[in-house]
């Protein structure tokens, strides 16, 4: 698994490039409150394997980050 640091959507495809990230079996996306959706959606799109969301206590809302999935 590799793990990528909070980033802009948009900066996620040239990320996985550089880093040559598909070899990995799975990516930890770590996310913020403000783009955790759209990040999560772009990797989606993008990335072949398993996906680990790490929120690090962003949600105080279960409710909330259950809609978010």
């Amino acid at each position: 698994s590799y793990t990528t640091p909070i980033m802009d959507p948009g900066e996620i495809e040239s990320f996985l490039r550089q880093h040559q990230l598909h070899r990995f079996p799975a990516l930890k996306i770590k996310v913020n409150r403000e783009m955790a959706a759209d990040l999560v959606a772009v990797c989606h799109k993008l990335y072949r394997g398993a996906l680990r969301i790490d929120a690090n206590e962003c949600w105080n809302d279960p409710d909330e980050l259950i809609r978010l999935t």
